[in-house]
């Protein structure tokens, strides 16, 4: 049986790491603005983030649009079809994003042991309020601690910072650098949004794929979400009620009554999160992340069904 033949115009879908998992479902052929396809031809195409008057252009044609709306803000918002064109959306894009892209840089090296001699790792790049009040609230850790604040000038060694046609002086947010993770006893993530609904990003997956416990100041359920997916988190460490508190201001208020304790352990001990379930939890995070073959799985019932069903329809 022949495979459906999709073109594709979205330039990020089409990376070396993607390709693989089209191919294996989809005869694909990247779109040329100056070619002229078969009426019902399968077009996937962004219409967002300066991409619309390529969308328009295709639109002209008589062609199926499928739109990628995979880094929605809202992971709990379905596909749908609208004015015939059809929303793709999948949960748990980003995990499958990050970990093919991560594994096609070899990030999937486990990192050797170590002993940190750090307190957190807080990774900010774009201001934002809620970073500016998570900034102040840790201040007084900041000199125990590897952190960077980007847009207000704040980098780290060996930071690589990319050309961003919206922002000036934006830091790689996918770079791995393992020497950080290793100085330092867990994550701070930041996330991008505290107050919405829940929203899901790189940030919260770079501990659970480096090896690191990490504490969240997101959307609530951010917690919940990642343990949805078989993860594993520290309660058996420090008290994670915060990823249950609805109030932005409630949750980082909780955050710092924890992250005092944490530090009178790390003042006296030089140490926190050393012990042996917490090791255990790490691997198994590790190796969940990069588990390529659940990883295809999620990208084949996420991504594959639903635009089989599209196509089909």
């Amino acid at each position: 049986m022949s495979k459906p033949k999709i073109l594709i115009a979205d330039s990020n879908l089409i990376k070396p790491w993607f390709l693989p998992q089209w191919q294996e479902h989809f005869d694909v052929e990247t779109y040329e603005h100056d070619k002229t396809y078969a009426a019902g031809s399968i077009v996937i195409t962004d219409n967002r983030f300066g991409e619309k008057a390529r969308y328009q252009q295709i639109q002209q044609h008589n062609y199926r649009i499928i739109l990628p709306y995979l880094m929605d803000s809202d992971i709990n918002d379905p596909c749908e079809t609208i004015n015939g064109e059809f929303v793709l959306r999948a949960r748990d894009w980003i995990w499958v994003q990050e970990s093919l892209h991560w594994n096609h840089l070899n990030y999937c090296i486990p990192r050797e042991p170590a002993v940190p001699c750090k307190f957190f790792l807080l990774l900010m790049n774009l201001k934002r309020a809620n970073r500016d009040n998570l900034f102040q609230a840790v201040a007084a850790y900041l000199g125990s601690s590897m952190y960077s604040y980007v847009e207000r000038g704040i980098t780290l060694p060996n930071d690589v910072f990319v050309s961003n046609p919206f922002n000036s002086g934006n830091a790689n947010d996918r770079l791995y650098v393992p020497d950080w993770y290793a100085q330092t006893s867990f994550s701070l993530v930041s996330e991008s949004f505290v107050k919405n609904n829940l929203f899901i990003s790189e940030k919260i997956f770079k501990p659970l794929a480096y090896q690191h416990p990490l504490i969240v100041y997101g959307t609530p359920g951010s917690l919940e979400y990642i343990r949805s997916l078989g993860f594993e988190t520290f309660g058996h460490y420090v008290d994670e009620s915060y990823d249950d508190e609805t109030a932005a201001s409630a949750r980082l208020h909780k955050i710092q009554l924890l992250l005092q304790d944490l530090y009178a352990e790390f003042s006296q001990t030089g140490a926190v999160f050393q012990d042996t379930q917490t090791k255990q939890i790490l691997k198994h995070n590790h190796e969940l992340f990069f588990d390529q073959a659940r990883v295809r799985d999620l990208f084949k019932q996420q991504v594959v069904s639903p635009i089989l069903e599209f196509v089909e329809s």
